[in-house]
């Protein structure tokens, strides 16, 4: 079996090494870090040259490439700056749910602007103190005219104090697991956040739904699938991780 990386993907590999080496300022890293700010102007020019979104189909914003060309720009920002790499490794959590499980709408209004560095999304599915326990959500959907009605709390929410929206997973009362795009903008929902010791520019925060409304349009897949929708994620984050 040949390991050797392809023409392609070694080139990928090194637009990303000097993109990274040219960007990732260490003065500017410790400073963003120390202060817990986004680097912004960073993650735009990342969007611009295409390394967000590398794996996406082209019609959203993306190369065509796969998962493993995202894993190697991954790989190449941390080796420079794990602080910066890892932030933005992490911008677009979430999106491989909605590319594999979402419908060509929701790709449009919230894979698309990933890439183009319009959106910033993230997952918001435990509820436990140790942020692990999936089963035990307590967090409810309820299905009236127009739309769903959702009510709890989210521990642990990464990004949650930049992210625009966040595929939230919730407990429908005949159907089980649902999930459902919550964009930050809707009415009811509050961003609590929790300090930490380290990695800053990548927040945590408590996301406290209440009574937020969230159009049928939102849902992803079909309701009683979403544990199906967390193991997928898990599955790829498994994989993206390991390479910062």
């Amino acid at each position: 079996m040949d390991f050797e990386l392809s023409s392609e993907q070694k080139d990928v590999q090194e637009a990303a090494m000097k993109f990274a080496q040219g960007e990732f300022d260490p003065d500017l890293a410790l400073e963003l870090d120390q202060n817990g700010q986004f680097p912004e102007s960073i993650w735009k020019k990342a969007c611009q040259l295409g390394f967000i979104g590398i794996h996406y189909p082209e019609e959203f914003g993306g190369q065509g490439l796969g998962l493993f060309e995202n894993i190697l720009v991954i790989e190449a920002f941390c080796r420079v700056d794990s602080g910066i790499g890892s932030t933005l490794a992490m911008v677009d959590l979430g999106s491989e749910v909605i590319l594999k499980f979402g419908t060509h709408e929701q790709k449009t209004s919230f894979v698309l602007p990933l890439a183009k560095g319009g959106k910033r999304l993230s997952v918001a599915f435990a509820e436990s103190e140790d942020g692990k326990d999936i089963s035990s959500i307590v967090t409810t959907v309820e299905k009236r005219e127009g739309g769903y009605h959702i009510q709890g709390r989210k521990r642990f929410v990464l990004n949650a104090s930049f992210s625009d929206a966040f595929i939230v997973l919730c407990k429908e009362a005949k159907e089980g697991w649902t999930t459902l795009i919550v964009e930050r903008k809707n009415g009811g929902v509050e961003i609590h956040p929790i300090e930490k010791m380290g990695l800053r520019m990548v927040p945590f925060g408590d996301l406290y739904l209440k009574e937020v409304r969230v159009p049928v349009g939102n849902r992803v897949g079909d309701e009683g699938e979403g544990m199906a929708h967390v193991n997928y994620h898990h599955q790829v984050m498994g994989l993206r991780s390991v390479a910062q």
